[in-house]
């Protein structure tokens, strides 16, 4: 369901609308017979500029219908009825023709329209080549063309920078713009879009679309056509903040056709499929009173929407309801889970770790960990750091990993260790290796990180984000040291399992929008692990990275709970949530920030999201661990940009003091005791 542009039909004033004579008289009309479609280059033309019409117009053209042709007043036409000759149901009572042979006053290619907002008598609108160069040139599109239509919260249409400001993740040192793709329906944003970054149109001889924009200029995207699709972007609307929102003509996808357009608006199109979304977590489920009173309220927010009178009331009605279908959305999710645990209970297949880049080895931040495991951590997390363990050829220094566990045991804490990773995250004497110089090498370190440790490591990931940084290497390359590490660990203990850390899970631009999709930098995680998987990898569970709100733009907990779904939906091995969290630095440090979500980066916000996701996840059976990620500012001197990101992450601040994040797992555990 869309609300299109309304044609200005001032713009008729630059043509002279000249009476020739009626094109339908009484008798012309009743003259008309149907016959096969001519199959002339003058008929294309025509079929171009209708179908245009029907797409971009349907408050105008519909139903959408055939070319016909008939022998009328000495000439030959070819037009479409909507319903003015011959009624049709939901027709919109319009007819468009074209004079194909001229004489008896008509001139070949002269396009007249009758009925509706032309009126009782035929008009003259203009010639069809004039017509068709008003029509976006589609020739040098992949398939076809999604006009995009955008307003802000305050109902001023937007340009492109306006809607870059939209789409852009910023805060505090950290940056991470283009969030936004189009993906075909069932497929999860986790890989490269389908379609091309939304772009300014310049078409001067448009006037008669009315975006509220110069009218030279509006946004369009080049997009897949005959597939259904949805359209995705960071947005933002109150309650919820900034988060993903999702287009798709409310669950059945957006289909263009082939070197065709369609419209959309925003946020109008994100609320109507939100909405949609909303309604399918309710099929089967029995809401509470407060999820029913809620429900009402949103049901009255869109009735706000559909009777909104023009594109910017409708904007500003849009944005009320998202702040209100959204958080319901989430309050669903959480809801529902709430009943799955209450009755499953206590699990004893789930580990809770309080990933903190090894920080539980400084004193300053051990009262933090003692907290954390009062709390119901049991788990901390650590990677193999090459540069410490093989500083040179055949020389293996493991006093880095030794200190970590012993300061990890003696706190109570059990330990999950990545082993290998990509390898611009070794020495430079292992990236001057040969391929398979590195692969005897991976499996060498697995077997002897594997040997050395043993039962000490309470969970082991043989292999750890590989495909972040390829250097160039191809996804076959990457399996094959993948099965090296797997191998490599299985040596030295046959009888434990051992899983894969993938780095970002969906919902990231380097992903979604690589500058070079043909080299990219990095691949998507799930691509990868696909790969893997069909070439044979055993893996017995696998990690992901869901940094929302933090390192990456935020999603609702709807959309956090549909990704690892989607994960285990396609490659059926248990999942740990590695690396998620949220930072209250804004609360804890005065550290402003434009994008976040919910109310901001502040410590109601981190309690919300860790008891949100925690139930979220808790309530999967085939999810087996939570790993919040952390950092406080005093973990490092001098933070990257990206570990910049994670200040304010932890769930007791860089003075000791207890967040209210902290009581989220602390009461989530009362509660499943009791």
């Amino acid at each position: 369901m869309l609300t299109l542009t309304p044609i200005n039909y001032n713009w008729l004033n630059m043509e002279p609308i000249v009476m020739k004579r009626f094109l339908v008289t009484l008798g012309f009309l009743c003259s008309l017979n149907l016959t096969v479609q001519a199959q002339t280059p003058l008929l294309e033309d025509f079929d171009r500029l209708s179908d245009f019409a029907e797409s971009s117009y349907p408050d105008l053209f519909s139903p959408p219908t055939t070319t016909n042709q008939t022998e009328a007043s000495g000439s030959t036409w070819y037009y479409r009825d909507y319903g003015y000759l011959t009624p049709i149901p939901g027709g919109t009572g319009l007819v468009i023709a074209v004079n194909v042979s001229g004489g008896d006053g008509f001139s070949p290619g002269d396009v007249y329209a009758l009925g509706g907002e032309f009126g009782t008598e035929p008009a003259l609108v203009g010639t069809l080549s004039n017509l068709l160069s008003l029509v976006p040139d589609t020739s040098d599109l992949r398939e076809g063309k999604l006009l995009v239509r955008a307003w802000d919260t305050e109902g001023v249409a937007m340009l492109r920078d306006a809607y870059e400001n939209y789409i852009n993740y910023e805060t505090s040192d950290w940056e991470m713009g283009n969030n936004q793709g189009f993906f075909r329906m069932g497929e999860p944003p986790a890989t490269v879009q389908v379609g091309s970054d939304v772009y300014e149109q310049h078409l001067d001889d448009l006037p008669h679309i009315v975006f509220d924009v110069p009218p030279d200029l509006y946004l369009v995207a080049d997009v897949p056509a005959d597939t259904p699709f949805y359209f995705t972007a960071l947005w933002r609307a109150e309650n919820i903040g900034t988060v993903y929102m999702r287009a798709d003509n409310e669950g059945q996808g957006i289909t263009v056709d082939v070197n065709g357009s369609y419209v959309i608006e925003l946020p109008y199109d994100f609320v109507l499929s939100e909405y949609q979304q909303l309604l399918r977590q309710l099929e089967g489920y029995t809401p509470s009173a407060g999820i029913q009173d809620a429900l009402e309220q949103v049901e009255q927010a869109m009735q706000q929407v559909e009777a909104a009178s023009s594109p910017s009331d409708r904007a500003l009605a849009s944005y009320e309801a998202l702040s209100l279908v959204m958080p319901l959305k989430e309050q669903i999710v959480i809801a529902v889970s709430n009943e799955v645990i209450a009755e499953n209970g206590i699990r004893s297949d789930f580990d809770l770790n309080y990933e903190g880049f090894g920080s539980w080895t400084s004193a300053s931040h051990v009262p933090g960990y003692e907290q954390a495991r009062d709390a119901g951590f049991t788990s901390v997390y650590t990677i193999v750091i090459h540069d410490f363990l093989i500083p040179e050829p055949g020389i293996y220094d493991y006093s880095n990993l030794e200190a970590q566990i012993d300061a990890a045991e003696e706190l109570g804490f059990k330990i999950a260790l990545g082993i290998n990773t990509h390898v611009a995250n070794n020495p430079q004497w292992v990236q001057e290796l040969s391929f398979e110089e590195l692969k005897t090498l991976y499996y060498e370190i697995a077997y002897n990180v594997v040997s050395h440790f043993g039962d000490r490591v309470s969970t082991y990931y043989a292999v750890m984000e590989l495909g972040l940084v390829i250097n160039g290497m191809s996804m076959q390359e990457l399996t094959d040291l993948a099965k090296a590490s797997f191998d490599g660990a299985r040596a030295a203990a046959p009888d434990m399992p051992f899983g894969y850390y993938a780095s970002a899970a969906a919902y990231v631009p380097y992903q979604m929008n690589p500058v070079d999709p043909e080299n990219p930098p990095a691949y998507s995680s799930l691509d990868l692990l696909s790969f893997m998987q069909a070439d044979g990898l055993e893996m017995y569970f696998k990690a992901l990275q869901m940094q929302y709100g933090t390192t990456f733009a935020p999603i609702d907990i709807q959309r956090f709970q549909e990704i690892v779904v989607n994960y285990h939906d396609e490659l059926q091995v248990p999942i740990y949530m590695g690396e998620t969290g949220y930072s209250s630095k804004t609360d804890d440090y005065d550290i402003p920030a434009d994008y976040y979500w919910h109310d901001g980066f502040t410590q109601q916000a981190q309690y919300e999201w860790a008891n949100g996701t925690l139930r979220a996840l808790y309530a999967l059976p085939f999810v087996k661990g939570y790993y919040w990620v952390h950092l406080d500012p005093d973990n490092l001197e001098n933070p990257s940009a990206y570990l910049s990101s994670l200040i304010g992450t932890g769930l007791v601040d860089a003075d000791g003091n207890r967040k209210l994040a902290l009581d989220a797992f602390a009461d989530f555990f009362a509660e499943l005791a009791n």
